[in-house]
């Protein structure tokens, strides 16, 4: 191979219309196609990210690494209802025939679904946000130092009435020792 073909073949190539009006090639990550975006991970991801923000922001203790993968996951399937919801709304319920869009509207009850599960595991539904607060007043009204100290009690109660059985047991044994001596 001569020196020239192998500068030509790595030389950035630059388009040229083939004819009068024809419009350059799409580049890479281009949206000139995408009418709502539900099927692209790009378009999901980006929603996602404003609205695990938007969670994390409602609620700080999400923040919590321990919470990301929840997160992320409610932020991803919220993502994807509020796209499948656009989508719908755009191009409809029913198609050009008049017949329903059937494939579409399963997928946005999938999704609706495993939104409201991932968003309650989280406590960011109303009945499950309030059973995360009776939970912790619940926790915070018996806390472990009254707890421990509700358990000593009970210890010390338990010691005292072995204690009292086995003067009981004593007296008994000392008082028929006594008669048997007679």
């Amino acid at each position: 191979m001569s020196e020239t073909t192998t500068e030509t073949q790595n030389a950035p190539s630059v388009w040229v219309p083939e004819f009068e009006g024809q419009r350059p090639p799409f580049q890479p990550g281009n949206t000139a196609a995408l009418v709502s975006g539900y099927r692209s991970p790009r378009k999901i991801a980006e929603l996602a990210a404003d609205i695990r923000a938007e969670m994390v922001a409602a609620d700080p203790h999400l923040a919590s690494p321990r919470h990301r993968f929840a997160v992320d996951a409610a932020a991803w399937s919220q993502a994807e209802v509020w796209l499948l919801r656009e989508h719908v709304s755009v191009r409809g319920v029913f198609d050009g025939k008049g017949n329903p869009r059937q494939s579409l509207l399963d997928r946005l009850r999938t999704s609706e679904a495993k939104a409201a599960r991932a968003l309650a595991a989280l406590g960011l539904d109303p009945t499950s946000e309030a059973r995360l607060r009776r939970d912790q007043s619940a926790a915070v009204a018996f806390s472990a130092p009254e707890l421990l100290a509700s358990r000593m009690a009970e210890g010390r109660a338990a010691l005292d009435a072995h204690a009292a059985t086995a003067a009981l047991d004593s007296a008994e044994t000392d008082t028929t020792n006594q008669e048997n001596d007679k």
